[in-house]
């Protein structure tokens, strides 16, 4: 007797018998890919972003699984493990958003300076991550706090600061601009020690 935890609903069988489906995935995938490709291009050219960075390369990954959702990431300057002074991420996540997320290294950048410049821009719409689970990248969970209005503190646990701002998919022609002023308002309140 067949398991019937196993049985296929009608919805399930429509698309595996659908050929259509898996192409047009593939070449949104790619789509996106090639977009976020120039925007890696064009975040190099920017020096009011490559200035803070330590190198001038980038690295497109991409997944089928971030909490059930495919996923592409840029990575801004291209990273080899879990320890790197700053870090820009975009990351789409399929059927939810685009974000831009800046992860710095605590120790190496003066934090003082970097919170007081840091409140004095506009904070709308940004998340700031709250837990030392830097790679969370669902900005509707309890790991992070929309802020309204900057915290009395905004240095958190842990060795890296992120902070994270959504951009809709739908938006997709406006990715370089919005991603340019983030990464610009973040990059430009750092100062090395």
């Amino acid at each position: 007797m067949q398991n019937s935890s196993f049985k296929l609903t009608n919805k399930e069988f429509e698309l595996i018998l659908d050929t259509e489906y898996p192409l047009l995935k593939k070449n949104a995938i790619d789509k996106i890919q090639a977009h976020l490709h120039e925007l890696g291009e064009q975040l190099i050219a920017n020096t009011l972003i490559t200035r803070p960075l330590p190198a001038k390369s980038f690295k497109i990954s991409k997944g089928e699984n971030y909490l059930n959702l495919p996923y592409l990431v840029l990575d801004l300057p291209k990273i080899g493990g879990n320890h790197f002074p700053i870090l820009c991420r975009t990351l789409f996540w399929w059927g939810k958003y685009f974000s831009f997320n800046v992860f710095i290294r605590k120790e190496i950048y003066n934090m003082a300076s970097f919170e007081k410049k840091l409140k004095m821009c506009d904070s709308d719409g940004i998340h700031l991550l709250r837990s030392d689970k830097i790679w969370q990248q669902d900005l509707d969970t309890e790991d992070y706090n929309q802020v309204s209005k900057w915290p009395e503190n905004i240095i958190t646990e842990g060795p890296y600061l992120k902070l994270s701002i959504k951009h809709p998919i739908e938006e997709i022609d406006t990715l370089f601009e919005k991603a340019t002023y983030y990464y610009g308002l973040i990059l430009s309140c750092l100062n090395q020690e």
